[in-house]
């Protein structure tokens, strides 16, 4: 047996023996807050394989950073160190070396579709996910299910909720949430006029809001940050439905570096009306957050 068929091989029979049982892959994180897993892309064109991140996101598409080649081969890393290819049609393949790299998980994604509920612990993204996998990551009593709508223009997974803070100074009901990503490290979006508050304590402490340009076309990237106290800022609560609801705390919300003394708002307004708007919320990037989602269902816990 060649070399070339042993491997094809051993990752059918990875396939194979994991096709009824959970599968995982490690997640790392990048520089933004957003998690990765790794992925690897080999084919003629190619001098060498290649082992690179791969952005998980509720995107419209997985992208490869990388132009296609004939026999392009794009496979996930697994814990035990095999290997699953990606067989997604759709998948784009970016032109050049260096882009970077998605792997969708959305609503009708691939990976969805193949592997039906997946799961996503933190550390972790379980596919073929059981409810018993899912729980074993929570803290006990805090998991609660959010009953999502199969009626989307977007393809995304969409839900009513609302947004208030903790003082119900701002609160807004009837809100609904689209389950995908904005900007990398973007938790969600919240009604302008919690925003404009959020950022007005910033400008009391003399920050300065940062020029719009390519890389922060929103302009909230704000500098002198060190004396900024996160005492000051109210606690965010998302209603999820009727079930449950998820706190963010100012040190969820807020970004310090203090290596640049800059801080950033994770925090953006909801799309314009003029193309629904609707608002954002990515679960991928909020920090002790786990969750379990399929095309049919979303629940989400406090990581263990």
């Amino acid at each position: 047996m060649s070399t070339k068929t042993l491997i094809q091989f051993l990752i059918f029979a990875i396939a194979i023996r994991c096709a009824g049982s959970a599968i995982s892959l490690p997640v790392g994180f990048n520089r933004h807050g957003s998690p990765f897993v790794n992925f690897t892309i080999s084919g003629v064109g190619l001098r060498a394989n290649f082992t690179l991140p791969m952005t998980l996101k509720f995107a419209d598409t997985s992208v490869v950073g990388f132009s296609r080649t004939p026999d392009a081969q794009v496979q996930l890393r697994l814990n035990e160190n095999g290997l699953i290819n990606i067989t997604d049609p759709t998948m784009y393949f970016h032109g050049g070396f260096g882009p970077e790299s998605v792997l969708s998980i959305s609503k009708g994604s691939w990976i969805r579709n193949t592997y039906g509920s997946i799961a996503f612990t933190g550390n972790t993204l379980i596919l073929n996910a059981s409810r018993d996998d899912f729980t074993s990551s929570c803290i006990p009593g805090t998991s609660f299910s959010v009953a999502t709508s199969n009626e989307s223009a977007t393809g995304f997974d969409r839900f009513t909720g609302g947004i208030r803070s903790t003082d119900d100074r701002f609160h807004v009901a009837g809100i609904q949430y689209e389950i995908r990503a904005i900007q990398n490290g973007i938790i969600s979006s919240i009604p302008q006029v919690l925003l404009h508050h959020i950022e007005s304590i910033l400008l009391t402490y003399g920050v300065r809001r940062l020029e719009r340009n390519r890389l922060n076309p929103l302009g909230l990237v704000v500098g002198n940050c060190n004396p900024v106290s996160l005492d000051e800022f109210p606690p965010i609560i998302f209603d999820l439905g009727s079930s449950g609801e998820l706190v963010l705390t100012p040190e969820d919300y807020i970004a310090i570096n203090p290596e640049l003394n800059e801080c950033s708002i994770r925090l953006r307004p909801p799309a314009p009306e003029s193309v629904g708007g609707h608002y954002f919320f990515d679960p991928l990037v909020i920090k002790g957050l786990n969750f379990r989602i399929s095309n049919d269902f979303f629940e989400v816990c406090d990581s263990i």
